[in-house]
């Protein structure tokens, strides 16, 4: 979580309510770089605000701007910063864990849908959008196969299975266990490939969608693929 004080405030308040929907207990755990205090000051106030149980692991880190620029170094560094997260999840044993990008916000019903999903996969990912404008990319991928590198993806209202997912996923324990790698298309790409490999079953529900938050900009204004 890296530059985010502009959002966390009401990160927090979105999965607190999906959370309470869901009729699940709720704590959260966050990776911070120890330059961004605004960003980890705001998580903590919102929590404590909220009463809700918040565990920090304070890394590291050069500087950065909140840029979206990827490459095979980016990617590396994320799986780190991911691995950390699940070290810290794997002492806590939750019945589930919710990964969740810090600039999503919740939809009120997908931690609910997503559990409903549970008794299929292993591991489900709820609807949120990867561009502030476009309608099909959207946090899932399947492999294209005897096609030569690359994925497919479209956007859907369906739950299916399928081999990627990304950004807002819910873990059952078993999947909370698999690594994150540097995968060439970036982390979640080297996750999900891990958790096939163990036989694990990745699906995603496209009937509940979050709200993606790109830049600050955004952040008040309305997302018409959603009307919120």
């Amino acid at each position: 979580m890296n530059d985010r004080a502009w959002i966390a405030k009401r990160w927090v308040k979105y999965l607190k309510r999906a959370a309470e929907a869901a009729e699940e207990d709720l704590a959260i755990a966050i990776v911070v770089p120890s330059h961004d205090d605004p960003t980890r000051n705001a998580v903590q106030e919102a929590c404590l605000s909220n009463k809700i149980e918040v565990f920090l692991d304070i890394v590291d880190e050069q500087v950065r701007d909140d840029s979206r620029v990827w490459n095979q170094g980016r990617y590396d560094h994320m799986a780190m910063l991911r691995n950390r997260l699940l070290d810290m999840v794997r002492l806590l044993e939750p019945k589930y864990f919710l990964s969740v990008d810090s600039d999503i916000l919740v939809a009120r019903d997908s931690i609910s849908q997503m559990i409903s999903d549970l008794d299929r996969f292993d591991a489900v990912a709820g609807k949120v959008w990867l561009h502030p404008s476009h309608k099909d990319i959207v946090n899932w991928a399947n492999l294209k196969r005897g096609e030569g590198s690359g994925i497919r993806r479209k956007n859907s209202v369906g739950c299916f299975e399928v081999d990627c997912i990304m950004a807002l996923k819910l873990m059952t324990k078993e999947a909370y266990w698999v690594d994150y790698y540097g995968h060439s298309q970036g982390e979640d790409f080297g996750w999900s490939e891990n958790a096939r490999a163990k036989g694990l079953k990745l699906g995603w529900d496209g009937s509940v969608p979050s709200k993606h938050i790109m830049s600050p900009q955004l952040l008040d204004q309305i997302d018409r693929r959603l009307g919120w």
